[in-house]
């Protein structure tokens, strides 16, 4: 049975991931991005936190293969087939331009993808400058959870588990101030407390009859505080393992940030506030790893967003309006690219079920 109002956030999320990649530095300041990167990845990682439940390896390894790992493979497959085709076509030179410029060759794209570099520095690969993209939060996702696995079923202790989860994030945010490593392994280090925020406190989140008003009140005040002084004094990397507010200042801004996001979308649902909008913004949470998919393509291959704000350049003057038209453009693009490709996997599915049964 899902959840609602953790779907709404998970959306949320995604949009916030979305707004922060398309957000022009240099026309808007990094305010706002630093803020929306406090929060977006970590409200991500607690949810699946909430969600979280001890599994068989077996399990877990098969469930992330079919969640992550293959939509990471269908995002890179789909990132090496638009490359070619936008480097070998002549007439669309903005395309053209943006698919060099990021990606160099298939050659690199392959390496990136094999390294999962989403967009990191290695010492020991100075020159290599190619990035997979937005997409690399699904295969570090993919080795957050199977570690968070490892540790809930080796150590029964909650403590012991807490005290492995701090040593893993000292270890991910020391290394990553040096160097990235392959695989995203740092990101998933230190997204072990993000997954660990989650799981420690679902009966809260879960449970209706242990709600109060005046505990919400009090996460929405403490979370929004934490979240302030986050976004204020630097910016949360979890693809680099780096929090230039400070490490402590970035996990708890992230965690009480989430919180308070999530008990201002569990009052809106509640009460009935946005009922109007709360089956587009579900659809948003359940097709949030897609739409990840898609919109690495936006950045990478396929420069929907930025291809529009130069269109809209010649007929609006204020940059900053162009801006945010365009985090519409990537926000609908995103979705509608999602409902495509979960319609074909759907159908594609489905022949092979079929084929199987006349077998």
């Amino acid at each position: 049975m899902r959840i609602k109002y953790l779907d709404i956030a998970r959306g949320l999320a995604m949009i916030m991931v979305i707004i922060g990649h398309i957000i022009q530095p240099e026309i808007m300041g990094n305010t706002l991005r630093y803020y929306l990167f406090a929060v977006h990845l970590p409200l991500f990682l607690i949810i699946s936190g909430i969600l979280f439940k001890e599994k068989d390896y077996k399990v877990i390894f098969k469930k992330n293969i079919q969640r992550l790992l293959i939509p990471y493979l269908i995002g890179v497959l789909l990132i090496i087939v638009i490359f070619i085709v936008g480097s070998h076509q002549d007439v669309y030179l903005f395309w053209h331009e943006i698919v060099l410029g990021n990606l160099n060759s298939v050659t690199y794209i392959l390496k990136s993808a094999i390294l999962v570099n989403g967009g990191d520095y290695y010492a020991f690969l100075p020159k290599f400058n190619t990035t997979i993209g937005a997409i690399w939060y699904l295969i570090g996702y993919f080795e957050a959870s199977l570690l968070f696995n490892t540790i809930i079923k080796l150590v029964s202790s909650k403590w012991g588990q807490i005290s492995l989860i701090i040593i893993f994030t000292i270890i991910g945010y020391g290394i990553g101030i040096y160097t990235a490593l392959p695989f995203q392994i740092l990101s998933a280090f230190v997204m072990l407390p993000f997954l660990g925020a989650g799981y420690y406190t679902k009966k809260y989140w879960l449970n209706s009859n242990i709600q109060t008003m005046k505990i919400d009140i009090f996460i929405s005040i403490i979370g929004l505080i934490f979240w302030y002084f986050s976004g204020k004094n630097g910016i949360l990397l979890l693809v680099s393992a780096q929090a230039t507010q400070g490490p402590i200042l970035g996990i708890l801004g992230g965690i009480m940030g989430s919180f308070a996001i999530m008990t201002f979308i569990r009052f809106f649902v509640s009460k009935g506030l946005i009922n109007k909008f709360i089956p587009i913004l579900v659809n948003f949470g359940q097709l949030s790893v897609m739409m990840m998919v898609v919109h690495t393509l936006d950045l990478r291959v396929f420069p929907v967003s930025f291809a529009s704000m130069r269109i809209m350049h010649h007929f609006i003057d204020n940059e900053i309006l162009i801006v945010y038209l365009a985090m519409i453009i990537a926000i609908v693009f995103a979705y509608i690219g999602a409902l495509i490709i979960n319609f074909i996997g759907k159908k594609i599915q489905t022949i092979y079920i079929t084929s199987l049964s006349r077998v």
